[in-house]
């Protein structure tokens, strides 16, 4: 009867073992299959829409590998607004360590985001196309979990706020994390309206002491754009002629400290 029972217990153990196999070869094999339905995708901008409490539309979804990749993502504009969108994203690829995503320490490996287009727009009322967005996450309840975001990438990228526009913009951020644990530095490069180039890089620290390194650098400055920009009055800066630009800030303690120089 022993014998009889121990041998049972090994086919029960051996035919559970190999079903968990094959759920493990068979599970990722259906979600990625999955993916590429449109049910999928639309299944996905209604999650995100619940989320937002605004429209949001992706018009693609695939898992390759560990990292799930969205494409055509749009947050669509509320009604009264001149433009479609408030976000567009050609592709946003997320590759978070999955099984720390139910933990209270989270951790995504990479959030790229390729071809992003902020479009901030205020309606004939004077009402920002962001407002509701920002009413929404604010009213949200934080998470208790610590999330790391060990490196986040944006390329492609410009922001537009009605007639004024960046384009350019790279950004690169590595180990973000929402508690301050870790810290995180940062590259961004942009273009300005005039077509300046500018480097801005740094690092900084979240939590209840917040510390912030920046550094603002362009090698070509046309002069003559700087006082457009900054609205300064014909006779204060050269028509002509180019400089080049390095500012630095510092946040430690509460206090802010800064310096730059143009040569």
């Amino acid at each position: 009867m022993n014998a009889f029972n121990a041998g049972t217990y090994k086919k029960i153990l051996l035919s559970a073992v190999l079903a968990l196999l094959v759920l493990a070869v068979i599970t990722p094999l259906a979600l990625k299959k999955y993916l590429t339905t449109p049910p999928a995708a639309a299944r996905i901008s209604r999650l995100l829409s619940d989320t937002l409490g605004q429209p949001v539309v992706v018009k693609s979804a695939e898992l390759s590998g560990a990292t799930l990749q969205l494409k055509g993502l749009a947050v669509v504009n509320p009604p009264g607004f001149p433009t479609p969108n408030l976000l567009t994203i050609d592709s946003l690829a997320l590759k978070p360590v999955w099984f720390t995503l139910l933990s209270d320490s989270r951790v995504i490996d990479t959030i790229a985001l390729d071809g992003i287009t902020l479009d901030l727009r205020r309606s004939s009322a004077g009402v920002w196309n962001f407002d509701g967005l920002q009413r929404r996450l604010s009213a949200s309840k934080p998470s208790s979990a610590e999330v790391l975001i060990r490196q986040l990438i944006i390329s492609n990228g410009a922001v537009q706020i009605d007639d004024h526009r960046l384009a350019g913009l790279a950004l690169k951020v590595a180990n973000l994390a929402n508690r301050g644990a870790e810290k995180s530095g940062f590259q961004l490069e942009f273009d300005d309206p005039s077509h300046n180039h500018y480097r801005l890089s740094g690092r900084g620290r979240l939590g209840t002491d917040p510390e912030l390194e920046l550094a603002l650098s362009s090698a070509s400055i046309a002069l003559k754009s700087i006082s457009g920009l900054l609205k300064i009055k014909n006779g204060y800066l050269p028509d002509q002629g180019d400089a080049a630009l390095q500012l630095t800030a510092e946040l430690r303690k509460g206090i802010i400290q800064s310096q730059g120089r143009m040569t």
